[in-house]
């Protein structure tokens, strides 16, 4: 479809997002926006809302990579009400949160959803990408692709010089010339250049307010809804093809980034062991914060392999260290490790911009990723990864070994996703184990999907796809209180909050339909935790 063409949709082009909501009422369609840095994209959300706002109940959802400034732009221009636009922090590439990992993008939907009145329209606009830029079938309906040759204004931000006084290039304006003819005996000479133009403001992206292309979509969107109903099929949505990249050469310890002194004492003999016969990415980060005077500092972040270790700003004698993943991974076959020490008195908080997808790759061997968090005396270490999504046909061996002083604290938190939107989980097989003072306090053990036996039956899941654990290990906590059952709807999951026997723990386990549903789940057990 052209916006120029007054063509209809063909009928065979169907939207694949489930429309109706688990109680059988309609939900809003979902429209995204998508397109290359500085083409229109949030000037045409900011049109469409102005155009729409008075027939439709309308919301929009933006993203950025670190940023909010395409909501930010769009509160100021009021194009619609401040609790209406609501942004998403990517943390890597934009097309990443729109068709690999939608989880961000769909607890931004659903919480619109439930916090506004009925809406009949979700704007969903991508952050600046290249070309071949698509939305996940499970996140939108119908998607915008917004092209602009003519130097948007988002391209200074950029690096790019700010040309606000000038005419713009031939091949950058926003109508080009009809072709001409080269005379007889012009071969090969150049043109003589010509007087030079007065200077004049850049021409802003052609799809302007007043623009007819706009005006058509405006026109388009509510007969859109008015059809919706008849043109929805009862197919299930196609999941998005795996990843086909090639994985890198195998390496073991990556570029380092050492804000102190160099710990080769530290490192050695931690680093994951490397075995030439594997395929994969074989890699181990490292972390470690130690207490300077009043505030925690990091004089150890070891990048390797897909890890690039980012320390954000601290906050209240908080560190404060983003894992942010550089390339596709796991694949079948990568060997991944991160370990993370906070030293006697320190307060440290690790954090994942976005989910982890296990995708299987070109060898069937599994992939492992194993954390390894150590905490001192009197330190206290935060670990909030995103979701880990388990893709189809992908094997993911996943632990975590926490080992901690007598007085040490932690506060660990997980949450799987088993199969991405209408597709199968691949094989995950996960391990949480929890030493204290030496101890053992919690060796759990859980397998999902491929040969693991009655997974999905009423004694496990129940049918449920979303998967999530709490710990917390204080030695200021009291275990005296009872289990909680959290939750009292089957269709919204359950959790339960136990006390952990002969030390100063509680363990929190929940299961539900969505992402969404666990992390409120997780969010009631950890108020429970915090209220004793």
């Amino acid at each position: 479809m052209h916006l120029d063409h007054d063509t209809t949709l063909p009928h065979h082009h169907t939207p694949s997002a489930e429309a109706p909501h688990p109680d059988g009422s309609r939900r809003a369609l979902r429209l995204g926006l998508g397109g290359p840095v500085g083409s229109g994209k949030t000037a045409t959300v900011a049109a469409l809302c102005r155009a729409l706002r008075d027939r439709l109940s309308i919301a929009v959802v933006t993203n950025d990579i670190y940023t909010r400034e395409d909501a930010e732009f769009l509160r100021r221009e009021a194009v619609l009400p401040p609790e209406r636009i609501t942004a998403v922090e990517t943390g890597a590439c934009p097309h990443t949160a729109i068709r690999d990992d939608i989880s961000a993008n769909l607890e931004a939907v659903e919480q619109l959803e439930e916090t506004l009145p009925p809406l009949d329209l979700i704007l969903i606009e991508s952050g600046g990408d290249n070309l071949t830029a698509t939305f996940s079938k499970g996140l939108v309906d119908h998607q915008i692709f917004v092209i602009d040759v003519s130097s948007g204004d988002d391209i200074p931000p950029q690096g790019r010089p700010r040309h606000h006084h000038r005419r713009p290039p031939r091949h950058q304006q926003d109508r080009p010339r009809p072709l001409r003819r080269r005379r007889p005996g012009h071969h090969g000479r150049r043109r003589q250049p010509a007087a030079r133009q007065p200077p004049r403001r850049l021409h802003q992206p052609h799809l302007g307010r007043r623009h007819p292309a706009r005006r058509r979509l405006g026109q388009r969107l509510p007969g859109l809804l008015a059809h919706r109903g008849r043109r929805m099929t009862a197919t299930a949505p196609h999941p998005s093809p795996p990843s086909t990249m090639a994985p890198p050469a195998p390496t073991a310890a990556g570029s380092e980034t050492d804000s102190g002194r160099t710990d080769g004492e530290h490192v050695a003999g931690r680093v994951h062991p490397t075995d030439p016969e594997l395929s994969g990415v074989q890699a181990t980060a490292f972390i470690r914060a130690a207490r300077d005077g009043s505030t925690t500092t990091v004089p150890l972040m070891r990048n390797s392999g897909p890890f690039h270790l980012h320390q954000t700003q601290p906050h209240n004698g908080w560190a404060r260290v983003s894992v942010i993943s550089s390339m596709c991974a796991p694949l079948g076959g990568d060997r991944l490790a991160l370990d993370i020490t906070a030293e006697e008195h320190a307060k440290l908080e690790v954090t994942t911009p976005t989910a982890t997808i296990a995708l299987p790759g070109a060898t069937t061997a599994p992939a492992t990723y194993d954390v390894r968090l150590t905490v001192a005396d009197h330190a206290m270490l935060t670990w909030l990864p995103k979701p880990l999504i388990s893709a189809s046909d992908s094997t993911l061996h996943q632990t975590c070994t926490v080992d901690l002083a007598p007085t040490a604290a932690v506060l660990l938190r997980e949450e799987q996703l088993l199969g991405r939107t209408a597709e199968p989980p691949g094989h995950l097989t996960t391990r949480l184990t929890v030493y204290r003072g030496g101890r053992p306090v919690l060796d759990q053990h859980t397998a999902y999907g491929g040969t693991a036996p009655a997974w999905d039956g009423p004694a496990v899941l129940g049918g449920h796809r979303a998967v999530g654990q709490l710990l917390v290990v204080d030695p200021h906590l009291t275990t005296d209180h009872p289990s909680i059952l959290i939750g009292d709807a089957s269709e919204k999951g359950h959790a339960v909050l136990t006390p952990l026997a002969r030390h100063p723990a509680y363990l929190a386990t929940a299961t539900a339909t969505t992402l969404h549903q666990v992390g409120k789940l997780l969010d009631t057990a950890l108020e429970h935790i915090r209220n004793m």
